[in-house]
């Protein structure tokens, strides 16, 4: 599974932040300390079948 994670402000073009390639059963745990922005998470397979996400 790829997990990009890209900061988006108002008005401005996002800024991708992080990029995470993760087998089954891996995780990550980011604290980002940027008030009043959106952060957008994107999950890609890598591989056929299913995955599931917790965000």
């Amino acid at each position: 599974m790829e997990i990009t994670l890209v900061l988006e402000e108002a008005g401005g073009a996002p800024g991708r932040l992080d990029r995470y390639l993760l087998d089954p059963g891996e995780s990550v745990q980011r604290v980002y300390e940027v008030p009043g922005t959106g952060l957008v998470v994107q999950a890609t397979p890598l591989h056929p079948g299913s995955c599931p996400v917790d965000v």
